[in-house]
């Protein structure tokens, strides 16, 4: 498939000093400290997904989520659907296998 742009979403009230991210990475800082669906919503699938496969005509959009609570929110889910995007969800207790570099940056 196509390469989408990285995102990090960073719980943190004010910017990281010195960080100067690479070209092709987007650092989104959450102002209220935490994660939570709107920063979801908002910055990853309307501001990122979205255009992303609108700009390359990309069938059949996939995401692949853990199982954390603001990726399954009904607005995410409701989204997902009215825009034809295919959620898929990794069981629980596999982020370590799965997803080794979340799992070793939250640990």
């Amino acid at each position: 498939g196509r390469k989408l742009p990285l995102v990090v979403i960073v719980p943190r009230k004010t910017a990281l000093p010195d960080l100067t991210p690479p070209y092709n990475v987007r650092v989104v800082y959450n102002t209220n400290g935490t994660f939570d669906s709107s920063e979801i919503e908002n910055s990853f699938l309307k501001e990122t997904f979205l255009p992303h496969i609108l700009a390359n005509k990309i069938p059949n959009p996939q995401l692949v989520w853990d199982q954390a609570t603001c990726h399954k929110t009904a607005r995410v889910r409701e989204l997902s659907k009215l825009n034809d995007i295919d959620l898929k969800f990794i069981p629980a207790r596999l982020t370590s296998v799965l997803q080794p570099f979340d799992y070793s940056w939250a640990k």
